[in-house]
């Protein structure tokens, strides 16, 4: 865990969780295992991140996002409340997903 990380309350993380500096994360966060965060990113109240994420540097993540495995997101991403992020989907750096779901194994790269 990096330097300055804020952490929720009921927030339940994984084994081999990696986490940049100046992270910020909400309550009732569930984290998988092996993920890796990013420095500066902010996630939300109520997201679920599944097993094997990587999460780039400066990504916001609203609240009640489901992230799933093996997802990459790339640096600067925004992801607004209540999306869902099927396994296997790689989002590019700059992407801002607003709402919906999307698909497994999909890339959203712009």
């Amino acid at each position: 865990v990096g330097n300055g990380v804020v952490v929720g309350n009921g927030v339940v993380v994984g084994n081999g969780v990696v986490v940049g500096n100046g992270v910020v994360v909400g309550n009732g966060v569930v984290v998988g295992n092996g993920v890796v965060v990013g420095n500066g990113v902010v996630v939300g109240n109520g997201v679920v991140v599944g097993n094997g994420v990587v999460v780039g540097n400066g990504v916001v993540v609203g609240n009640g996002v489901v992230v799933g495995n093996g997802v990459v997101v790339g640096n600067g991403v925004v992801v607004g409340n209540g999306v869902v992020v099927g396994n296997g989907v790689v989002v590019g750096n700059g992407v801002v997903v607003i709402d919906g779901v999307v698909g497994i194994n999909q890339a959203v790269l712009n």
